[in-house]
């Protein structure tokens, strides 16, 4: 009987430990479900929405400078390259480029992905996107009723800052997950760039100061990223003493320069002014940023901001009238640099 009771007690232990693994292996079991659910809804999404729009604006110009697109356009295998990179972020199943020169659509395509039949001029979504230079779409409610009365999803126009179309891709097909406005509108912006980097390159070599340029076509870019899109962007001035501090600090702005952000710098007799235009950038990364400089001036001279021979003036994009304001008060010759920078908006 002793014996009896000794075994009785181990499988009675034994047997409550299994039913409290057997709870916690419906509960794993449960769990693991659920993550897979969820595991497979942000594989979609993530495949919907690629990359962030910094990250996509950098590779953007990168592929575009490593092609040498900017200069051989509209030649075909460029075209070809910045239909790729659009697909990549799209992503694209049927969709072509094509020409526009002075409103006039050239049917036959410079580019093409998948089997793209010839698109009609009279297409009510080619022809509404030419006429208003605006992304224009279907409703992803009633694909079935709109496409009866075009071929087309979407037509996305390459028009540049200055407000010149220089070509419209047509989109027949892609995956119905990343057919949303968030793609829609990474479409938009990125041929907003393409069509930038085209125009910037014939419009830079033509004036001495090429800095100068490049923040005034970046300027009118990010007004209307801002305008459309209501992307944010940020302008810094510094107005800092010409002498040993002063030019340190210099070096350190200089260095603190991200991958899209535009520096442009006036030297004068006694002092130095340096731009920067922070895209993409909203008041909370224009915190950010303060406090990196911060941080970088304490460690390089021992000192705040405050305390080094500097003025900072920062203004948030807005609107054109407000931006024009701000650089007329504040930069050296801004009254000419706003002229250059908004006379297209």
């Amino acid at each position: 009987g002793e014996f009896r009771d000794l075994w009785q007690r181990r499988l009675e232990r034994l047997q409550e430990s299994n039913r409290y693994r057997q709870i916690r292996l419906d509960e794993f079991t449960r769990n693991y479900h659920l993550l897979k659910v969820s595991h497979d809804r942000l594989e979609q999404q993530v495949a919907g929405s690629g990359q962030s729009l910094r990250e996509a604006i950098r590779n953007l110009r990168k592929q575009l400078a490593r092609l040498g697109a900017v200069d051989a356009f509209p030649n075909p295998a460029v075209a070809r390259s910045m239909l790729m990179i659009l697909a990549e972020y799209g992503p694209l199943q049927q969709a072509s480029l094509h020409l526009v020169t002075a409103d006039t659509y050239e049917p036959k395509p410079l580019a093409h992905i998948g089997k793209m039949e010839p698109v009609a001029e009279s297409d009510p979504i080619l022809r509404e996107c030419i006429k208003s230079r605006n992304l224009v779409s279907i409703d992803p409610d009633f694909i079935e009723a709109a496409q009866s009365q075009s071929e087309l999803l979407a037509c996305v126009p390459l028009l540049d800052a200055e407000g010149h179309l220089w070509a419209v891709v047509n989109i027949r097909l892609m995956p119905l997950f990343a057919f949303q406005d968030k793609t829609l509108r990474l479409l938009a912006i990125l041929a907003g760039h393409m069509a930038d980097l085209l125009f910037a390159a014939k419009e830079v070599r033509m004036h001495e100061q090429e800095e100068a340029t490049e923040l005034q076509l970046n300027l009118r870019r990010a007004l209307r990223d801002r305008e459309q899109f209501g992307i944010p962007a940020v302008l810094i001035v510094y107005d800092i003493v010409r002498n040993d501090d002063g030019d340190h600090l210099v070096s350190l702005i200089e260095r603190m320069r991200r991958g899209l952000d535009v520096l442009f710098k006036q030297s004068f007799e006694t002092s130095y002014q340096l731009l920067m235009l922070l895209p993409l950038t909203d008041e909370l990364g224009a915190a950010g940023y303060r406090q990196r400089s911060e941080e970088l001036a304490r460690n390089q001279f021992g000192r705040s901001l405050g305390e080094l021979p500097v003025q900072i003036h920062r203004h948030s994009l807005q609107d054109a009238e407000k931006l024009r304001r701000f650089l007329t008060e504040v930069v050296h010759h801004g009254q000419q640099m706003a002229d250059r920078s908004i006379r297209s908006l």
